[in-house]
């Protein structure tokens, strides 16, 4: 499965008149969001007849809502379908830290990965998977921390 990056614009960023249209569809996402959580749109096709109405429910409406929200700040999307492998390259740029160091945490066994000749490939889900686990470790030890602080200023 093909990974779909920011590269939906090029290499590059959005420009600013993508940065207003994709502001300009949130708005009316926003407008046209249902009382059930989905968004209702009326289209006029180009062959100019009667309106279509077309809903998208909550969950992709808010997925896409949320791409937009990202484009009109202009910043970069990535988009990795849950079971696409990926190389430790594009492993590596997912989770923000360096190819070596990925390899390095592959090998010690914290994500799982499979062989394709010499090179190593990584589910999308295994790596979700991992990054929620460090998630979580990190939010409950800044939790720890802050009750150690809060300890501390009670003596």
């Amino acid at each position: 499965m093909a990974l779909l990056q920011a590269t939906a614009f090029g290499d590059r960023l959005p420009t600013p008149i993508e940065q207003d249209d994709a502001a300009r569809l949130k708005r009316i996402m926003d407008a046209t969001r249902s009382r059930s959580g989905g968004y209702r749109f009326a289209i006029t096709g180009s062959d100019k007849g009667d309106p279509q109405e077309v809903h998208v429910d909550a969950a992709l409406g808010d997925a896409l809502r949320g791409f937009l929200e990202i484009v009109s700040k202009g910043q970069a999307v990535q988009i990795v379908p849950i079971e696409a492998e990926l190389s430790t390259k594009q492993a590596a740029q997912l989770l923000n830290v360096s190819r070596p160091f990925l390899i390095k945490l592959l090998d010690q066994e914290q994500i799982e990965f499979r062989r394709v000749g010499r090179h190593r490939r990584v589910k999308a889900s295994d790596l979700f998977d991992y990054k929620q686990k460090q998630d979580g470790y990190r939010n409950d030890e800044l939790a720890r921390m802050l009750k150690d602080d809060e300890e501390e200023e009670q003596i």
